[in-house]
């Protein structure tokens, strides 16, 4: 059996990406969700709360857990032939391998390759938005 995983002061852990990590609000920036969901983690920092990212670009590949109380607003979800494609529902209690936020507001931001998951009254929201075509 594996030992526990150790909870902050990663490999990854430097000044520099502890600052990356306390920043609170984020304004066009382009945010690879791999790296940025890595740099948390490595930090010991297991879901990304209480910030604001306004006229971002989100890059993936890479699913989005929405936990409680992010706000989306005027973003665009991507583009998928089938709309739901890019929806991932929870088949268990929990999602694993998906990038957690909470408490986060998105305004005016654009998310390329990302899928979402979340809480189902969340995934009904983004199905009604992505059936009528907006962004």
């Amino acid at each position: 059996m594996s030992e526990p995983a150790q909870i902050g002061g990663g490999p990854a852990d430097t000044p520099g990406n502890r600052a990356i990590i306390e920043k609170t609000t984020f304004s066009k920036t382009a945010i690879w969700l791999p790296q940025y969901a890595v740099l948390h983690f490595n930090a010991g920092v297991m879901v990304i709360e209480n910030k604001v990212f306004e006229d971002c670009v989100f890059e993936g590949p890479g699913v989005m857990l929405a936990l409680e109380d992010n706000h989306f607003e005027a973003c665009n979800f991507g583009f998928a032939e089938t709309p739901s494609s890019l929806i991932w529902r929870p088949a268990g209690p929990k999602v694993v391998g998906a990038v957690p936020f909470r408490n986060c507001r998105f305004e005016r931001c654009r998310f390329a390759m990302i899928g979402f998951s979340g809480h189902e009254p969340f995934l009904q929201a983004l199905a009604e938005i992505q059936s009528r075509g907006a962004e």
